[in-house]
């Protein structure tokens, strides 16, 4: 095929002309280049969802990982006295609290436990955030929730809250702190601290405000 080219003339204001080069063929090169645009992005949007970038389905994208049912938080102590741990309370029937109602034979408390190990003697603070929170300190490692309940609280609120355990003074060993909620069934995200305040034999101002309904078999 050959292209005809054809030179034309453009006034411009000084009175000069202006010569450029036309062809007829340019708009369908135009086309052309527009479809092969189109074909990349095609092939590049379908490599992607094969790839799993995106998902699939708009519920995929909120359906959240479930976490571990029983994750260790490390050694409490004097050089590490913070120990964090967050994740999601997710419907998962083989991790449920145990010991958050036992009379309850009806609702079906969901959890998750962190546990964390005490290096000698000292004062504890353990704080759970979250919608509806609700928290156990547990003695020992416990991986279905079972031991001996030294403190728990929690509350009702239906917003994003803090309870807290203040202040126990507990001796060297393991411990699980079991994350759940106030009503059964409940779910969402959560977060909880463990803080060394003190060596045992300092004393430590104890508050436990009534109305957070602190339960505790501890002697303090």
């Amino acid at each position: 095929m050959k292209f005809r080219w054809m030179q034309t003339r453009m006034p411009v204001p000084d009175g000069t002309e202006q010569r450029r080069m036309a062809t007829p063929n340019t708009a369908l090169l135009v086309r052309r280049t527009s479809v092969l645009l189109l074909a990349l992005i095609a092939a590049t949007l379908a490599l992607v969802s094969l790839s799993g970038a995106f998902p699939s389905t708009t519920a995929d994208a909120q359906t959240p990982p479930a976490d571990d049912c029983v994750r260790d938080l490390g050694v409490l102590g004097s050089s590490s006295s913070l120990l964090s741990g967050s994740g999601i309370i997710a419907q998962d029937d083989s991790c449920v609290s145990s010991q958050r109602a036992p009379g309850d034979t009806v609702s079906m408390f969901y959890a998750r436990r962190h546990t964390f190990t005490l290096d000698a003697p000292a004062t504890v603070s353990v704080s759970r955030r979250g919608v509806q929170p609700h928290v156990l300190l547990i003695e020992g490692s416990s991986s279905d929730g079972s031991g001996t309940v030294l403190a728990r609280t929690g509350s009702s609120a239906g917003h994003t809250t803090t309870v807290e355990l203040r202040h126990l003074l507990l001796p060297a060993g393991t411990y699980t702190v079991e994350a759940t909620t106030h009503y059964g069934s409940a779910t969402g995200a959560y977060s909880v601290n463990v803080w060394w305040w003190a060596a045992d034999g300092v004393e430590v101002c104890l508050s436990l405000p009534r109305s957070w309904g602190v339960e505790s078999n501890l002697s303090f």
